[in-house]
């Protein structure tokens, strides 16, 4: 199945020419070394949780990365990979990142031993712990509370990937300079750090790019809208 993978990944990587990650995002992770390339373009495959998880699921350990309409480069890494499970995992291995105004990523890594710091939600797309980053968040609750894969139908209920919102603190270490707002306003941070959200809740409007990369030969990105 690996070869098949590998195949699929160059076909979509020779259409996007995408830049893989930098060494220090990925270092010290099962991605560290291997030659990532496109699995999944959301301007292309679709905005869709399910075009998210037709692409992605089965692929292993995958880095999700997005870009505001702004310019605010921002995401996470799961070693657990995705197969729309409707369950969540524990991994003490996965953080999220946002890159600074130079370009540098700061990451937020696990808290404790990672329990429910990962969810594979079939109508959802990634999401990193309870509300730490959610990318797509499904419009419809989960059946019967993470006891398998919903058989209800996805597509109307799915998650759009044009939309975010992030409060790290949960499962990730909490950065006080984390952009929650303008990760989910789609704007670049303008607030001093530690007043990034109200209490009303973070907004959330579209998200320009989209896109995650993998092990195994393979990651996942969007292009503009």
């Amino acid at each position: 199945m690996l070869s098949v993978m590998r195949k699929a990944a160059f076909l979509i990587a020779a259409a996007t020419g995408l830049t893989p990650p930098s060494n220090e995002l990925v270092a010290g992770t099962s991605l560290a070394g291997k030659n990532l390339e496109c699995a999944y373009l959301a301007s292309r495959d679709g905005w869709g949780a399910s075009d998210f998880h037709r692409c992605v699921d089965d692929c292993g350990s995958t880095l999700v990365v997005c870009e505001t309409q702004r310019g605010l480069t921002f995401g996470g890494f799961n070693p657990l990979g995705y197969r729309s499970t409707d369950d969540y995992g524990a991994t003490a291995n996965a953080f999220i990142f946002y890159e600074d105004a130079d370009g540098v990523a700061k990451k937020s890594r696990v808290l404790g031993s990672g329990d429910g710091c990962i969810y594979d939600l079939a109508k959802g797309g990634p999401q990193f712990g309870a509300s730490d980053l959610i990318v797509g968040r499904p419009k419809a609750a989960t059946m019967g509370g993470f006891t398998g894969p919903d058989t209800e139908d996805t597509i109307s209920a799915q998650g759009d990937l044009r939309t975010a919102t992030s409060s790290p603190g949960s499962s990730y270490e909490r950065d006080p300079s984390w952009p929650a707002s303008a990760i989910a306003s789609g704007k670049l941070r303008k607030r001093p750090a530690g007043s990034t959200r109200t209490s009303r809740g973070p907004r959330r409007r579209p998200i320009s790019r989209c896109r995650s990369r993998r092990v195994g030969g393979r990651f996942e990105i969007s292009g503009k809208m």
